[in-house]
C-alpha cells in the first residue's frame, strides 16, 4: 500500500495543472431532475495547482553564522551538516525505539492482535509511525532540496522506493546500524558499480 501511494501521488501532482471544480448541485444534480433555468456554478476553472513538472525553484540555501550560506562549490558544510542530521536522526530513533511507544511497536510488529489484547491502540500506534516516518522524510527531503536549490516530482520515482527498501530489508528490520550499513552499500553498488538501470531490475 506504501509503494502504491507512493506512485499515485507523484502522478496526481503532476496533472494537478489545469484543475476546474464545478459545484455538484447546480451542475448536475438540479438539471438531472429536471431544472432547467438553474446556472452552473464553477468554484474553480482551469487552476494550476501544483506547476507539474516544474516542482518548486528556487530553493534557498542553508545559513549558519560563521560559515555562510552554503554553496555547492564547498562540499564540506554539506558533509558536516548531513552527519549531524544522521546523528541527531539516531539518536531520536533511538529513543523512541526504547520509549513507550517503541515498545508498542515492536509488540504490534510481531503480533498485533496480541498487542490490541494488551491495551495497546493499535490506530493511534499506527498513525503515530506515519507520522513520525514523515517527518524524517520531509527533513532528509528539505536538505536534498536545498542542496539540489530546487525540488521536482522527477526526482522521486519508483526506483527510489525500491532502493529505500532493499536498504532496509538488506540491513535487517528493526536494527539501526544494520540499516545505515545497508544504505551505503546499495547505494555505494547504485552510484558507483551498476548502470542506474540495472539495481532497480535487480530489485
Amino acid at each position: 500500500m506504501t509503494l502504491g501511494l507512493g506512485e499515485i501521488v507523484p502522478v496526481l501532482f503532476k496533472n494537478l495543472i489545469a484543475v476546474t471544480i464545478k459545484e455538484p448541485i447546480t451542475c448536475w444534480i438540479l438539471p438531472a431532475l429536471g431544472a432547467k433555468s438553474v446556472q452552473c456554478i464553477t468554484l474553480m476553472e482551469n487552476v494550476n495547482l501544483t506547476a507539474g513538472e516544474k516542482g518548486i525553484n528556487p530553493i534557498g540555501r542553508p545559513w549558519l553564522p560563521g560559515i555562510g550560506e552554503f554553496a555547492s562549490a564547498d562540499l564540506r558544510p554539506w558533509y558536516f551538516l548531513i552527519i549531524a542530521i544522521i546523528l541527531l536522526t539516531v539518536f531520536v530513533i533511538i529513543r523512541l525505539r526504547d520509549s513507550r511507544l517503541g515498545r508498542a511497536w515492536m509488540a504490534m510488529r510481531e503480533d498485533e492482535l496480541a498487542a490490541s489484547q494488551m491495551g495497546i491502540d493499535i490506530t493511534r500506534s499506527k498513525l503515530l509511525a506515519f507520522m513520525m516516518g514523515a517527518t524524517f522524510y520531509g527533513l532528509a527531503g528539505a536538505f536534498y532540496a536545498s542542496y539540489i536549490s530546487g525540488i521536482f516530482p522527477s526526482v522521486f520515482d519508483f526506483s527510489v522506493s525500491i532502493i529505500v527498501l532493499c536498504s532496509v530489508i538488506l540491513g535487517g528490520l528493526g536494527n539501526i546500524t544494520g540499516v545505515i550499513i545497508g544504505a551505503l552499500v546499495i547505494m555505494s553498488a547504485d552510484r558507483l558499480f551498476l548502470p542506474p538501470s540495472r539495481i532497480c531490475s535487480a530489485a
